[in-house]
């Protein structure tokens, strides 16, 4: 093809023809730039399918990563709502009149109020994609922003929980000081009627199971509301997905 070219401006040349091979070279050079602007776009469309292949694999782990997240928030919203109903029995158990039973049932609530909850969640995608500086070639803003703020996110989570842990330690410090915690290994009750009169009348232990209440509730609305957002976010995502995969 260069070679035709040349001979067909040499044989202009020859002619004399000035104005013909003024075309001709003009011709020539947007054919350069026409095939230069070609090379580019097929660079970039290249560039762009290798991106959306990366975005695609990125979109899926981190679908992964939410539906985790959210079986694990299923998992300590159910536990924390289970912790603040057993407070409240505890406390109510101990400002009630006294009953035959009462011992036996006081401690069993004691024993189950033994934990507390902490959400463990998946964010190896998002460390990934900004640990690689990838995080451009997610196109949705809204998922891109997610990336951003899932730390941001979970903040309330990670306080609530320590406060949780602060409070949980505190209760069993007292447990341990004032009630025979040992004897439930040997199936013996951990409380006798003069361990359950200094409970029920020690307002600092009415204190602790309250804050314990309070906390495992307010712990629970902060997994609930997160997982409602990454229940959303997951929409987002899979239809994301579905658009790169079509």
């Amino acid at each position: 093809m260069l070679f035709l070219l040349r001979q067909i401006r040499r044989k202009l040349l020859m002619k004399n023809k000035v104005t013909t091979y003024l075309l001709y070279g003009i011709g020539e050079i947007i054919l350069v730039v026409i095939g230069i602007l070609i090379a580019v776009q097929l660079d970039n469309w290249n560039e762009s399918k290798n991106d959306r292949k990366k975005e695609l694999s990125y979109l899926v782990s981190y679908a992964n990563d939410i539906k985790q997240n959210i079986e694990e928030l299923e998992r300590v919203d159910l536990r924390s709502a289970r912790l603040a109903k057993t407070a409240d029995s505890l406390i109510h158990i101990l400002i009630t009149s006294e009953n035959d039973n009462k011992e036996s049932t006081l401690g069993s609530l004691i024993i189950d109020l033994i934990g507390y909850t902490k959400y463990l969640s998946q964010e190896g995608t998002t460390e990934n994609l900004l640990g690689a500086g990838s995080l451009e070639i997610i196109q949705n803003l809204k998922i891109r922003a997610s990336f951003v703020t899932q730390e941001a996110d979970e903040k309330r989570l990670r306080a609530s929980e320590l406060y949780m842990f602060s409070a949980f330690n505190e209760y069993m410090d007292y447990v341990n000081k004032n009630t025979k915690i040992y004897n439930d290994r040997l199936g013996k009750p951990i409380v006798d009627k003069t361990i359950l009169k200094l409970l029920s009348n020690d307002t600092y232990f009415l204190n602790i199971i309250d804050d314990l209440s309070i906390i495992y509730r307010e712990s629970n609305e902060n997994y609930v509301t997160r997982k409602k957002q990454l229940k959303d976010l997951l929409k987002i995502v899979e239809a994301e997905i579905q658009k790169l995969e079509s």
